[in-house]
């Protein structure tokens, strides 16, 4: 059993003892600067402009889906309701691309979408597209 704070090394109050998130913090204070530490270790800033970033995780799902033999048509507007169209065998399907980051226990998060305009999200993560439903 931990007696000390994660965080800081303070002596860990005797309600925080024990097991669970909040009994390896010494205070609230101390559990949020340290996931906010860790989520920023596993999402470092890129520097550049969000639209920047929106637009090289796009190309990436662009070129990943070409190599995979889809045809791939990109939206023109940034008004569009869905980032890509994509076609093979006769299906076509509207795809939603957008940028992920892991949260601060390590587990893939993104911004929440309008479900009704589109059928494929792809979530650009740095090292790796996850697709929702997988394709």
């Amino acid at each position: 059993m931990e007696t000390k704070c994660r965080w800081c090394g303070k002596e860990l109050p005797q309600e925080r003892k024990g097991r669970g998130r909040k009994r390896i913090y010494c205070s609230d204070k101390c559990s949020y600067l340290s996931a906010r530490q860790s989520y920023r270790d596993s999402n470092p800033p890129s520097g550049l402009a969000n639209s920047t970033v929106g637009a090289i995780s796009e190309y990436r799902v662009v070129l990943e889906l070409l190599s995979r033999g889809f045809n791939v048509f990109r939206a023109t507007s940034p008004a569009c309701p869905c980032d890509l169209i994509i076609s093979k065998n006769q299906n076509i399907l509207r795809v939603e691309v957008t940028t992920g980051k892991y949260s601060g226990v390590g587990k893939v998060w993104y911004a929440p979408h309008n479900t009704d305009n589109y059928d494929i999200m792809a979530v650009v993560l740095p090292e790796k597209i996850y697709y929702y439903p997988e394709i």
